[in-house]
C-alpha cells in the first residue's frame, strides 16, 4: 500500500485555488492538474471523462493508483482532486490503518504561498 503525500504533488497553492475556482465534478478529467494527453486517452477507455466519474470510482489514494496508468504524478492529481470533494475522498494511514480526509491535513493558503514572492510582500 503506497501513501499519499502532498509534498510531492508540487502543485502551489496558486495552482490549487485556481483548479478549484475554474472547475467542478463535470468539468473533463484534462483539467485535472498531472493529467496530460496519455492520462486523458487512458481515462476515457475506462469510461472515465468528467472529474465526477473519477471520484465515483476511487474512495482512496491507493484506489486512484489502480485507475491511473503508470508514470504519473498521482500525488498531483489527487491533492487537486481531493479539493474539490474533500470529505468523501480519503488517505490510508498505512501506519496506523485510520482514514484521514485531505481536508485535515495542514492545507497552504493562497496568501501564505504570495508572501512568498518578494514583490507580493506589503511594506
Amino acid at each position: 500500500m503506497k501513501k499519499y503525500c502532498k509534498e510531492k504533488s508540487h502543485l502551489s497553492a496558486y495552482q490549487l485555488e485556481k483548479f478549484v475556482s475554474e472547475n467542478s465534478i463535470e468539468s473533463s478529467v484534462i483539467k485535472i492538474p498531472g493529467v496530460g494527453e496519455v492520462t486523458y486517452e487512458h481515462f476515457k477507455k475506462k469510461n472515465i471523462n468528467t472529474i465526477g466519474d473519477l471520484l465515483n470510482n476511487i474512495d482512496s489514494y491507493n484506489d486512484l493508483l489502480n485507475v491511473l496508468p503508470k508514470y504519473v504524478n498521482s500525488h498531483r492529481i489527487f491533492c487537486a482532486i481531493s479539493e474539490l470533494k474533500p470529505s468523501e475522498v480519503t488517505e490510508t494511514n498505512a501506519n496506523n490503518n485510520n482514514e484521514i480526509t485531505i481536508n485535515q491535513e495542514n492545507q497552504v493558503s493562497v496568501e501564505t504561498e504570495l508572501e512568498k514572492i518578494p514583490e507580493c510582500q506589503t511594506q
